[in-house]
């Protein structure tokens, strides 16, 4: 009897730590009945039968291509792919990755499935994994689409919790990616702060990786992002879009707030050759470009609609469009650094925006106006130049604009040249443009500043173009002549007439 009770003890024992027994262990999914032949329930069978048995360690998919049907894989175990070796999921179905993946650059799943991949275990993910190729002749906007979608996925519910995206970064490889329709990105529950991080999309560098979609349909976007928030691209290039060739858009209302696309940076990061605009950022919020290029697109260079606030671009360029270089429609509290506009058909940038900063921004060999500035209040250029433009220097357009001019430099003979049309409020904190002609150009108001830097002094040439109604604040207001000096005003001083126009006293002839 005590035999037996010790060969019963023996047996649960061994039972009891046969899942351990297989821990750290690598095992092939084909002894559990994985089969190339086997039907999607038969494989998926397979594979929950190592699950059954496995504490930790890896599971290996050999060389074939196996039908499954939905599976979640735990973050205690690794599954590694040879070469080959590659799931298929069945429509409808999905397969959930919370372990590591062991693989080379090669393809794993089948472009269709839909796969969920957890950044906790897998910081880097590639769209070779899913069939793209940077060779210019595999179509790989499928699997691009595929690959960022699994880390940034807009399906509800994945984990049961309610959360939606876990982040993480597609790293792209070095060479042409082609691409025959729009690579769309969209995500849900962009405003849980504390479910949503951060999705990257990395290349080897902006002269080096390069979306092509010169093969796409008429009128395809390339790169569309729908509500697509903490999101990060750079290092490569979107080139010969049939539409737009970046675009952001909000597009839902949830909470206190319009929903939007927020948190967004671009990286040394370029759009060429778009048939549309290159880059449009349409109702978004905290945006930060640096080292972005915008080229030779068929419409504008980098354009914002719809609220699109907090915008902040260092040593961008917008050059060679269509159009306008920048085109900053209702855009607030933004502002670019050592941008340029340079070779564009329409205005190297047009304003309409309110407390907006150009610090030195340059703008050379524009159609129109460099700096033209419609409908906004609180703008500010800050020692921007031009060079070579069609129209030389800055207009305003609107019966309520204001704007600051500080420090600005044109370049002919460091002359200022200030086009208005309609009413502006002029303001500068240039203690030396006193020294330097003020060309006044349409129909409009010049006001200065409270230290009234710009004075008479600061007025040597004023330009009519179509007529001209120029008015300097603290000017006296005389009727005529003769009124003027009856007031006590010397010939050469400046005053103004109550219609607005600028005279100067002259010495009336008794002979």
């Amino acid at each position: 009897m005590k035999q037996i009770i010790l060969f019963i003890i023996f047996t649960l024992l061994i039972f009891g730590q046969r899942k351990d027994q297989y821990s750290n262990a690598n095992i092939y999914l084909t002894r559990y009945g994985l089969s190339a032949t086997g039907s999607a329930s038969s494989n998926t069978n397979a594979i929950n039968r190592a699950l059954a048995v496995f504490g930790n360690g890896t599971l290996i998919v050999p060389k074939g291509i196996y039908n499954i049907n939905s599976v979640t894989i735990p973050d205690s175990i690794t599954l590694q792919f040879e070469r080959g070796g590659i799931l298929k999921l069945q429509t409808g179905d999905s397969l959930v990755i919370n372990g590591d993946i062991q693989s080379g650059l090669y393809q794993i799943f089948d472009t269709t499935s839909r796969v969920k991949l957890d950044n906790a275990k897998l910081p880097e993910i590639y769209p070779e994994w899913w069939g793209a190729k940077a060779d210019r002749v595999t179509r790989s906007d499928i699997a691009i689409s595929k690959a960022i979608n699994s880390l940034y996925t807009g399906y509800s519910g994945w984990r049961g919790d309610g959360s939606d995206m876990t982040g993480g970064t597609v790293r792209l490889s070095p060479g042409t990616y082609r691409c025959e329709n729009t690579i769309t990105v969209s995500a849900t529950h962009f405003h849980d702060y504390a479910q949503t991080t951060s999705m990257s999309i990395i290349g080897a560098g902006m002269q080096s990786t390069t979306f092509d979609f010169a093969n796409a349909p008429a009128n395809a976007d390339g790169l569309y992002f729908t509500d697509g928030n903490y999101t990060k691209l750079e290092s490569f290039r979107i080139d010969h879009s049939k539409g737009n060739g970046l675009t952001f858009k909000g597009t839902s209302t949830v909470g206190w707030s319009q929903a939007c696309n927020f948190h967004l940076s671009l990286r040394n990061f370029g759009v060429w050759r778009s048939a549309k605009t290159g880059i449009l950022l349409d109702n978004c919020f905290m945006i930060d470009m640096e080292r972005v290029e915008s080229r030779h697109n068929g419409e504008w260079g980098i354009r914002t609609v719809t609220s699109t606030t907090s915008l902040a671009a260092v040593s961008c360029w917008a050059a060679s469009n269509a159009k306008d270089g920048w085109s900053l429609n209702n855009c607030g509290y933004s502002s670019l650094t050592s941008c340029g506009a340079d070779g564009n058909s329409g205005y190297g940038y047009f304003i309409n925006a309110s407390q907006i900063t150009l610090n030195s921004c340059g703008a050379e060999a524009n159609g129109k106006t460099p700096f033209y500035i419609f409908g906004s209040s609180g703008v500010t250029l800050n020692s921007c130049s031009t060079f070579a433009n069609n129209t030389s220097g800055f207009t305003s357009d609107s019966t309520a604009a204001s704007f600051a001019l500080i420090g600005n430099l044109e370049d002919i003979d460091t002359k200022l040249y200030v086009c208005i049309n309609g009413s502006t409020a002029y303001e500068t904190s240039d203690a030396e443009l006193v020294h330097k002609s003020l060309y006044v150009i349409g129909n409009g108001t010049v006001v200065s500043d409270n230290n009234n830097r710009l004075g008479t002094a600061g007025v040597n040439k004023v330009t009519a173009s179509g007529g001209i109604i120029t008015t300097l604040v603290r000017l006296p207001t005389y009727a005529n002549n003769a009124a003027a000096i009856a007031g006590g005003l010397t010939v050469g001083s400046t005053y103004k007439t109550p219609a607005g126009v600028v005279m100067v006293v002259y010495k009336l002839s008794i002979e």
